[in-house]
């Protein structure tokens, strides 16, 4: 009975301590040619991801699929690939089980397993990617710099 009354109250304690200690992603941000992406973060326990896109008119048009990420490390899968997100007080770290691709104008097409998402001074949304083999040879960080989007009246 001891042991079950520590544990809860070492739940709580914890799950409080952990509660709003996180970044609110929440918003819409403009993406490389004409992609966009909308996060919903809720209450430092999950980030909900919809991508969408811009059109030729420049309406956004926002995916109904969504992906939710549980900061508990709980991988998201598709068939065969498998991304886990973590949450710390200032970023949340993506974890990929598989060889993901990012374009960085510095050094060409590069392979990561790991990016983090946070906000930068200007409330932008910052990616910070662990990267190697690129194109010219560069291992190492390389952050990239989205701008937060207004959200249009159709959404």
């Amino acid at each position: 009975m001891m042991r079950n009354i520590i544990f809860t109250f070492g739940l709580v304690t914890s799950t409080t301590a952990f509660a709003g200690n996180c970044p609110d992603l929440t918003g819409l941000y403009q993406m490389a040619e004409g992609a966009v992406v909308q996060f919903h973060s809720d209450e430092c326990t999950r980030l909900i991801r919809w991508n969408g896109f811009t059109t030729k008119k420049g309406e956004i048009v926002i995916s109904p699929e969504k992906q939710v990420f549980q900061f508990d490390g709980s991988p998201v899968c598709t068939k065969e690939r498998c991304q886990t997100a973590k949450a710390t007080a200032d970023r949340v770290i993506f974890s990929l089980n598989y060889e993901g691709y990012v374009k960085i104008k510095e050094h060409g097409l590069c392979a990561q397993k790991q990016f983090t998402l946070s906000l930068n001074a200007d409330d932008e949304l910052q990616t910070t990617y662990d990267v190697y083999d690129c194109d010219d040879g560069f291992n190492g960080s390389a952050v990239k710099t989205f701008p937060r989007v207004q959200y249009p009246d159709n959404l």
